[in-house]
């Protein structure tokens, strides 16, 4: 399946057997996973381990792996010496050597910021989009930001603070996502959890909010000056979440050298 493919093929399976409907898995799947989108999904990837490969196999394997499977062949050596056993890893057939090519279906993070681009020009929201991501970037950290573009806006994802090679879905900025001619800012689950209760409370109490299709609040607007009136309780709300987020790496880092120290 392509990227599309595969995306459609979730949501019309969604809403049954216990699973949440979801009219939209490739925003679904980038909000709620740092803002990657199903490039990281496909090609499907394969890993074989044995204890030794005959060379039927391997040349099975290699044949597979230009194909469209992103497989690996990975055997181990046992040795026994001095009553101990001894495993030598030995990457037969590796995924890397095969040449790079795009995900079908999705296209590069250039390609898709030009559609992204083309779609804001042509919908005349361009001005108006880029001052709200403008805003938004100007409050979140540029180390451990990702951004990544979507058919209809931006998602943008901070590291976690216990894992700083992992990104998390924080905030998103869309424009006729919604409707036609309305702009939107939709705060995740997990901006919510690291800004806390009351900085959400405070949030809810000054800008009208709705509960956001792919989990977590959203705030719409439909010009610069329904923006204007709302910015400063939003980047307040988005200060909150940076100061959240850093005290639980601060307090993460300092739990780990506690541990350090000890042993």
């Amino acid at each position: 399946m392509t990227g599309t493919d595969l995306a459609r093929h979730l949501a019309e399976r969604s809403g049954t057997a216990g699973v949440e409907p979801i009219e939209d898995f490739a925003q679904w799947y980038a909000d709620r996973f740092g803002g990657d989108d199903l490039s990281r999904l496909l090609p499907p990837r394969m890993v074989l381990i044995g204890l030794g490969v005959d060379a039927a196999a391997e040349r099975i394997a290699r044949f597979v792996s230009t194909g469209p499977v992103d497989l690996s062949v990975i055997t181990f050596h046992g040795f026994h010496r001095d009553g101990e056993t001894l495993l030598a890893r030995q990457i037969d057939v590796s995924a890397d050597d095969r040449e790079p090519r795009a995900h079908r279906g999705q296209g590069t993070v250039a390609e898709r910021r030009a559609k992204l681009r083309a779609y804001l020009e042509a919908g005349d929201y361009e001005q108006l989009f880029d001052r709200v991501c403008g805003d938004i970037r100007a409050h979140l950290p540029e180390k451990g930001r990702s951004e990544a573009p979507r058919s209809k806006g931006i998602s943008f994802a901070l590291t976690l603070p216990d894992d700083p090679q992992q990104h998390r879905g924080v905030f998103g900025v869309h424009a006729g996502y919604l409707a036609s001619g309305v702009y939107c800012v939709s705060m995740l689950p997990n901006a919510i959890e690291w800004a806390g209760d009351e900085a959400l409370q405070r949030l809810q109490a000054s800008v009208p909010l709705a509960n956001w299709q792919h989990g977590g609040q959203v705030l719409s607007f439909q010009s610069v000056a329904e923006w204007e009136d709302r910015r400063t309780a939003v980047l307040g709300f988005l200060d909150a979440v940076r100061q959240g987020r850093d005290e639980l790496r601060d307090g993460a880092a300092a739990a780990g050298a506690d541990a350090a120290d000890a042993a």
